[in-house]
């Protein structure tokens, strides 16, 4: 069903709710263990959001990086940490400069990349 949806909004809706539609639909792919098409899906969004001239961290970001932090927990529960870092702290980053510190979703972030050093044994 979402696939057909996003096939219809990418004849002409709206690039946010595309963005969104492809975020649902990677993140059920994710959720049930397709991690290869959960991450095209989700690098798709990232270039799309790129060539549209989104700024992580400005206005308009923020499916990205909702996005980008799903790629990060992705990365991350297949084993690939160091990208996972990388994509957390980029995530991060753009969060405290769009939200700020005290944010809901800045705050989840820095969950998220605390359980990161957790797992991997860092302090």
């Amino acid at each position: 069903v979402l696939q057909r949806v996003v096939e219809i909004m990418e004849d002409g809706g709206d690039r946010t709710a595309v963005w969104e539609e492809k975020r649902k639909l990677a993140w059920t792919k994710h959720k049930v263990g397709d991690y290869d098409l959960a991450e095209e899906l989700y690098n798709e969004i990232m270039l799309e959001a790129k060539e549209s001239g989104v700024e992580l961290g400005y206005e308009g970001s923020e499916i990205p990086l909702i996005v980008m932090g799903n790629l990060a927990k992705l990365l991350h529960d297949t084993g690939r940490t160091t990208e996972a870092e990388q994509c957390n702290l980029q995530t991060l980053e753009a969060k405290v400069k769009l939200h700020g510190k005290v944010d809901r979703s800045t705050l989840a972030s820095m969950t998220n990349l605390a359980a990161l050093y957790m797992d991997t044994g860092r302090p």
